[in-house]
């Protein structure tokens, strides 16, 4: 479970840090931390949408490049009136 927070939790019952945050978050699978967390208030992040997010970016990335290399595939078209030889 991912909390949003900034910098440290201290655990009182263990006389220790309970969590440091980075960049504003703090991951953890540990029950006990997650459930004291949630009784302080941290509030939990959506992880489904930060990966829905990521892979949405990362598609669009994608297409892009594969117009790209489209582009570059299709031959060049003259764009201005060349004249026939005359015979």
């Amino acid at each position: 479970m991912i909390f949003t927070g900034s910098g440290i939790v201290w655990d009182g019952e263990n006389d220790s840090r309970l969590c440091k945050f980075t960049e504003n978050k703090f991951e953890t699978e540990d029950e006990r931390t997650i459930d004291i967390l949630t009784k302080l208030g941290y509030e939990e992040v959506e992880t489904d949408f930060i990966d829905v997010e990521y892979i949405e970016v990362k598609e669009e990335k994608i297409e892009a490049k594969e117009e790209e290399l489209e582009a570059i595939k299709e031959p060049k078209k003259v764009t201005h009136n060349v004249p026939k030889k005359k015979k």
